[in-house]
């Protein structure tokens, strides 16, 4: 069994030593543990958009389809990138995930395979084991839901008022989430071992 200060220097060092060893202990059951303590109950800044944040109403497209609809979805952006008082000659822009109600998403795909394959993809989901998808379980404000990060949309930094972020933000996540949000980030967007030569 690793030990909390041999795995402490891989946990974010900007956390208190009572915060980390609470992600370590979260980590350890992981991934029999994804529940509401993937969210955040902390009174955050209302007015400040952090990365993993569930928002609801953000138009959403999926190309070649060019209808545009309101849909819930996940800032992927981060955090530093999203806040405003980061000057600079280029604006930056923000980047959403497209979230997809767990039920909706079940339902469609019984329409198109296998009961089995389905169920066993649903598991696979919950367990955080699909690379391209964040598994989002049930809160008070978002029922079970998933987050495709090859489903995005982005638009200009100052598209979201941040005055109506209170009202428009679902869940933010806590330590534990955000960090096996940036876990499944690295292994979607990252692979060290691709093993391809780029001679």
């Amino acid at each position: 069994m690793t030990s909390f200060e041999e795995i402490k220097k891989y946990l974010p060092q900007y956390l208190s030593d009572s915060d980390a060893k609470q992600l370590f202990s979260a980590l350890k059951d992981f991934p029999n543990n994804i529940d509401e303590r993937f969210y955040s109950n902390y009174s955050l800044d209302d007015n400040i958009l952090y990365q993993g944040d569930c928002l609801k109403d953000i138009p959403a497209f999926n190309l070649p389809d060019t209808r545009t609809k309101l849909s819930q979805s996940m800032a992927i952006s981060n955090t530093c990138d999203m806040d405003l008082s980061n000057k600079r000659l280029w604006n930056t822009r923000i980047l959403f995930s497209q979230i997809i109600l767990l039920e909706k998403l079940e339902k469609g795909l019984c329409q198109r395979f296998p009961k089995d394959r389905v169920t066993n993809y649903i598991k696979s989901l919950k367990k955080q084991q699909i690379t391209n998808a964040f598994y989002l379980p049930k809160s008070k404000n978002l029922d079970e839901a998933v987050a495709f990060f090859d489903y995005t949309n982005s638009f200009d930094i100052n598209y979201i008022d941040r005055e109506s972020l209170k009202e428009r933000r679902l869940v933010s996540l806590s330590n534990y989430g955000f960090y096996i949000l940036l876990l499944k980030l690295s292994i979607h967007f990252t692979r060290v071992q691709e093993k391809v030569e780029r001679n």
